[in-house]
Formats: C-alpha cells, sequence, structure tokens
C-alpha cells in the first residue's frame, strides 16, 4: 500500500462503517501522563493486503483527531484533527504532538494538538 492511498484514506469524512471495533482506552496517556477525559477507539481493516488501524479520539465526548497507519508500523502514519461534527479537517504526516495542559496546581485539565488547537 503506498503512501498516498494511506493519507487520502479519510479525505473529509469519517466513514467507519467497514472497519471493525477493537476497543477503546480511557484518559488516554501520552509520555506516560494519562489525560483525563480523553477517550480512543480503536478500528482496523485489510486494505490491498495490509493491515490498517486508527485511532478515533473524543475528548469529554467532543471529536478531536484521528491517527492512522498501517498496523505494522511503529508510528502513525497520519493524523488529521477533526471537526465538532467529525469532518476530518487537515491531514498531518506522522503521528499527532499531543502535549498534556495542566492547570496552576499541576493538574492535567486538556491537551494542545500540535501546538495549534487547545482542548480543556
Amino acid at each position: 500500500m503506498n503512501t498516498g492511498a494511506l493519507e487520502h484514506l479519510f479525505d473529509n469524512t469519517l466513514d467507519l462503517s467497514a472497519w471493525k471495533y477493537c476497543g477503546a482506552k480511557e484518559d488516554y496517556a501520552y509520555d506516560h501522563v494519562p489525560i483525563p477525559g480523553l477517550r480512543q477507539e480503536v478500528y482496523r481493516r485489510t486494505i490491498s493486503g495490509n493491515e490498517v488501524s486508527i485511532g478515533v479520539f473524543t475528548f469529554r465526548d467532543r471529536p478531536a483527531y484521528i491517527a492512522w497507519g498501517l498496523k505494522s508500523e511503529t508510528h502513525c502514519g497520519f493524523h488529521a484533527p477533526l471537526s465538532p461534527d467529525k469532518e476530518v479537517l487537515e491531514v498531518r504526516p506522522g503521528c499527532p504532538d499531543v502535549i498534556p495542559k495542566k492547570n496552576e496546581m499541576g493538574d492535567v485539565i486538556g491537551f494542545v494538538l500540535d501546538g495549534i488547537e487547545i482542548f480543556e
């Protein structure tokens, strides 16, 4: 499967009807720091003989972003922020850059995606 085909799997829409649901993780962690309210749902399917996986991330029940790639790879091939109605916005290469956002007490209250989108 070429990277161009992988990159364009989710142009403008998030249709998971042909994908198999594999499970979810609550309070998903980045760099061993759990982010309360960040949920990951994992889906998989075989395309052109390759197993592809996607993580669909919501924050406090609000669509946040997706990350996908070949299951055989260690890291994501691509990721994209989602609009509130689950529209795929800007496809970006590689894994998302997720930085936990903390309050003045040091508690994690949200996160910043790619230094642009703020979720709190």
